[in-house]
């Protein structure tokens, strides 16, 4: 049996708002965001598809679980990566233009 999501628009507007405060009070830069926002991501789809205190699986692996049965959790799981993975991959090639002034 697959798990239904509940959608409730006042708890996560409500959530939303906690979350801009947060980010206000604490101002962190646009990478921190990003690497936080993947995070969220995989945390969530980790969740959601039952990996409680245990290290979920990585890109290879969810990309054959989405491949085989398209679910929610894997694809936030696997958007979680790639948005972390992107920053770090985009912040060696800045580091690499600096240094080589390209």
């Amino acid at each position: 049996m697959k798990k239904k999501l509940k959608f409730d628009p006042e708890a996560c507007t409500k959530l939303y708002e906690d979350l801009v405060k947060v980010f206000q009070e604490h101002k962190p830069t646009v990478g921190e965001i990003i690497i936080a926002l993947g995070n969220l991501q995989y945390s969530v789809g980790a969740s959601i598809g039952g990996y409680n205190n245990e290290k979920g699986p990585g890109i290879e692996e969810l990309q054959k679980l989405y491949y085989s049965n398209p679910s929610v959790d894997v694809a936030l799981m696997i958007q979680g990566l790639q948005t972390t993975t992107w920053f770090d991959d985009y912040q060696e090639m800045q580091l690499k233009k600096n240094k080589y002034n390209i």
